[in-house]
């Protein structure tokens, strides 16, 4: 029976491991992944709100899924795709040293992205990306480290100066996450820290001339507002060329900001392959719309840079959910011989948080409402159970 190896358990990965033994509870399926846990990514906004966020709302155990499901879950590091000899080699991660390796008839690569710094000087040393559970742990660690620092300060102008927040990237993660962020700050100044509130200060810096790039004109100035409203000065045009301790260097002058979130893009992850495939900028593969990379080795999610009418398709877990539908179908059509089914993105629409409120975007109509918040919750719950099951 065929061997379908799948690599990375994001949500191309997950989905299509689950897909297929649904489809085909005869095939022998291998999904391997650094990680032991499914993250499910859009909530980490939720979290990076609250320390006290249920860790089972967006995590779940891969081992575990794997049992109820199966198919075989591997934890280990991919460090080289041989892909004359169908042979992957990885190091578990019982080992830090033994190299095992993995014969397939059929790959996926859905090893996802990471964040991306684009070479500029300081800027991996100094901001915190908002991608894992262990960046959320140092985001959280970090504020109260500031907090208490601050505490100790003599003047109003040194606490000012220690309490400036800022983010650089102004997309959907950008704009929910300096909302989740300032939601966190202010709660831990209630709490123990109410006189450091007033020296507060958020700034959200976006590269090109607005925030939300590629959202309806509507959606892009209601948020933009609602920023505004809720104290976040947004600064667009701002093109961020490094950073010092304490410093956003733009082509224009320097922001001070003592804390730094990154929101500003990511880069796929690499991984060794042999022979070569020629990768996009920023180390995407690419794909047709049938999502073959190469002979026998098909690739979707955020690893890959996928085109429609020569437009680049949004990369979220909408669009990657339904990608895994479309790699599931041609991993059977192959196996039968048959044609593969070709992908077509079509948007259903998105919500965007700005902390107290939000906004609807369905396609013929923007609105903004703090009923998007429940309408989030709703269908992040539904998601989170489509992936898991739980």
């Amino acid at each position: 029976m065929p061997h379908i190896v799948i690599i990375g358990a994001g949500f191309v990965g997950l989905s299509t491991a689950r897909q297929l033994r649904k489809q085909k509870p005869s095939l022998s399926i291998t999904l391997i992944d650094a990680k032991d846990t499914f993250l499910f990514t859009p909530r980490l906004i939720d979290a990076l709100q609250s320390s006290e966020y249920p860790r089972e709302a967006y995590r779940t155990d891969l081992r575990t899924i794997a049992k109820d499901e199966g198919f075989t879950f591997i934890q280990g590091y991919v460090s080289s795709i041989d892909r004359e000899a169908k042979k992957i080699g990885y190091i578990p991660s019982t080992s830090n040293e033994v190299k095992e390796t993995l014969s397939y008839d059929t790959l996926v690569l859905a090893q996802g992205a990471q964040p991306c710094f684009y070479g500029l000087p300081g800027v991996a040393d100094h901001s915190l990306p908002l991608k894992t559970e262990e960046d959320l742990h140092h985001i959280h660690d970090r504020v109260r480290t500031i907090l208490k620092e601050a505490e100790t300060l003599p003047s109003d102008q040194e606490k000012k100066r220690h309490l400036a927040f800022a983010a650089v990237g102004a997309g959907p993660s950008g704009v929910e996450a300096i909302c989740a962020l300032k939601h966190f700050v202010e709660t831990a100044c209630d709490k123990d820290f109410p006189s450091l509130k007033p020296h507060l200060s958020w700034t959200l810096i976006q590269g090109g001339p607005q925030i939300l790039p590629g959202f309806p004109s509507k959606l892009v100035n209601g948020a933009k507002i609602a920023l505004e409203r809720q104290g976040i000065s947004v600064q667009t045009g701002v093109s961020v060329t490094g950073m010092n301790k304490g410093e956003i260097l733009t082509a224009q002058t320097s922001i001070f900001a003592n804390f730094i979130l990154w929101t500003a893009g990511i880069e796929a992850a690499n991984l060794n392959i042999s022979p070569n495939i020629q990768t996009e900028r920023g180390g995407y593969l690419p794909v047709d719309h049938t999502f073959v990379i190469a002979p026998h080795i098909f690739g979707a999610g955020d690893a890959v840079l996928y085109r429609e009418s020569n437009v680049v398709i949004p990369k979220n877990a909408q669009t990657a959910m339904r990608m895994a539908k479309t790699v599931t179908q041609n991993i059977l059509k192959t196996l039968e011989n048959q044609p593969l089914k070709t992908f077509s993105y079509a948007s259903k629409g998105n919500i965007i948080t700005v902390g107290n409120t939000g906004f609807l975007d369905a396609k013929y109509f923007v609105l903004e409402t703090p009923f998007a918040l429940f309408l989030r919750n709703f269908l992040y719950r539904l998601r989170f159970w489509q992936m898991t099951g739980k």
